[in-house]
């Protein structure tokens, strides 16, 4: 594997001036408004013509990989993705070349991670492992690209196929070390979520539990004290919002903490006067 495939800065800069009128047509960045006013252009497009799917492919293939020089060294994604499309003409021939082939879909499989592509990156990283199972550099960039998109199971099963090759390969050694964090990290966020979840449902576990221990016998809510709940204090009791209602009169009141063991006498003399007792209804 080549240091070229490490990360690299893409970040547009400012578009390069156009030189293609100092260079062959093999190797311009980009296509001219008059292209066959160029005898090379021209003479490339008569070969093109009479060569084999081989030549064609291999050619496709030297554009693609001066697009991608280029586009390097200016930082410049358009010329990336031309790089792209010309690997793309070289694999639509379908050549009989094996090495061809599988240096077609290297490449593109490269571009393709440098431009953050990373499904299409690993679609040809594997395509390149069933060429050859050997190359480490399809075995590099799938399991990089498997790592990105979270198919950690394709990316394990990569990595033991490159490090059966070459035990001590630095690059296969550091992703299996970010697999592995990434699955801790995983495990752990899913660990952290389960505990909120059961933190949340703490307290309602509890009152049930008090509730069924205790004997009460409750029906469907009829009406509800705001956003109040009853709950369990550290003690063990039970406190319940209660809705006081006047029917004579269509007034109201409301206990927001009825601790169990209070009694109904110690809340009237809060709320009004024992007298209107026998016209209250009570609503927890």
């Amino acid at each position: 594997m080549s240091s070229s495939d490490s990360e690299e800065d893409i970040t547009p800069k400012k578009a390069l001036i156009d030189e293609n009128a100092e260079l062959p047509a093999l190797f311009w960045d980009n296509m001219p408004d008059n292209p066959e006013e160029h005898p090379d252009f021209l003479a490339m497009q008569a070969l093109a013509e009479e060569s084999t799917p081989e030549e064609r492919a291999e050619n496709f293939k030297a554009q693609g990989n001066n697009k991608l020089r280029v586009g390097l060294k200016a930082k410049n994604r358009l010329l990336l993705r031309e790089a792209v499309d010309f690997y793309s003409k070289g694999l639509a021939l379908k050549c009989k070349n094996k090495e061809l082939n599988l240096a077609l879909l290297n490449n593109r499989a490269h571009v393709n991670s440098l431009l953050g592509n990373w499904r299409s990156a690993l679609q040809d990283s594997q395509s390149a492992h069933n060429l050859d199972p050997s190359n480490l550099k399809a075995i590099f960039r799938g399991a990089r690209a498997a790592l990105k998109l979270g198919e950690w199971d394709t990316c394990e099963q990569l990595l033991a196929a490159g490090l059966s090759i070459e035990p001590n390969a630095p690059e296969l050694l550091q992703i299996q070390k970010d697999l592995q964090l990434e699955r801790q990290k995983h495990a752990d966020q899913l660990a952290a979520q389960a505990a909120a979840k059961e933190a949340a449902l703490a307290p309602a576990r509890k009152l049930a539990a008090t509730l069924i221990f205790k004997g009460y016998r409750l029906t469907t809510p009829q009406v509800q004290v705001g956003t109040k709940r009853p709950y369990v204090d550290s003690d063990g009791c039970v406190h319940w919002p209660v809705l006081l209602m006047y029917p004579e009169t269509g007034q109201q009141d409301v206990i927001e903490d009825w601790h169990e063991d209070d009694s109904v006498a110690e809340h009237i003399d809060v709320v009004g006067d024992m007298s209107c007792l026998r016209s209250w209804h009570f609503a927890l």
